[in-house]
């Protein structure tokens, strides 16, 4: 995805703290020297692709959602391949909530191997969203990182990857239940659980997700 443009474009490095979707990660930023406070975060949202949305549970003031097909897989892929990895990050859009809009690639990876984005793309857990400017140019026009992503499309559809695959889209949507927190861990208490850390808060706090 992207925005219009309202600061500078950036770089820096980071480590990858958590995955809210198949196109966001939630950065702790390294700085350059010491600090005895705690390193900012910044939260990116990876540029030119688009992914299904998560659903979301009801509250007192909305109703439950349901997930868009493969939403869960997509945000899977990209939070195994980069939880707690070190990357590097370009912003080339900056929303006015400081919400950044780039490329990140993985410290430690091969060059070629190394791009969030693409790797999206090429797993078929993203699609190509080029600007409106943009969409009309034919391909040999565009620039050679948006090429790569056009080209990892076409790959990716034909070879049925991911999203691609209209016959997996039902059954890769994740149930999503909406209970009574103490109803919830009185049915559950001593029982062994499977589920993935979404995030780790601090030394003795974890977010869960309880997996069927």
């Amino acid at each position: 995805m992207s925005e219009k443009e309202s600061a500078p474009k950036d770089k820096g490095r980071g480590i990858v703290r958590a995955v809210p979707s198949g196109d966001t990660l939630i950065v702790q930023l390294v700085t350059a020297g010491p600090s005895t406070s705690a390193l900012p975060e910044r939260e990116i949202v990876l540029s030119n692709i688009t992914v299904p949305r998560l659903g979301r549970v009801a509250t007192s003031d909305r109703d439950a959602s349901r997930d868009e097909p493969f939403a869960w897989d997509s945000r899977e892929f990209l939070r195994k391949k980069a939880i707690g990895k070190r990357v590097n990050f370009t912003i080339d859009n900056t929303t006015p909530t400081g919400r950044g809009y780039g490329t990140v690639t993985l410290a430690d990876a091969p060059a070629d191997t190394a791009s969030l984005n693409l790797l999206m793309v090429q797993e078929g857990w993203a699609k190509v969203h080029l600007p409106p400017s943009l969409q009309a140019k034919e391909t040999s026009k565009l620039r050679p990182e948006l090429q790569s992503l056009v080209a990892a499309e076409e790959a990716a559809k034909t070879a049925l990857k991911g999203l691609h695959n209209a016959e997996k889209e039902e059954s890769s949507i994740r149930p999503i239940l909406s209970v009574e927190p103490f109803k919830l861990y009185n049915s559950l208490k001593g029982k062994n659980l499977t589920g993935v850390v979404e995030m780790i808060r601090n030394g003795s706090t974890f977010r869960i997700v309880l997996v069927p």
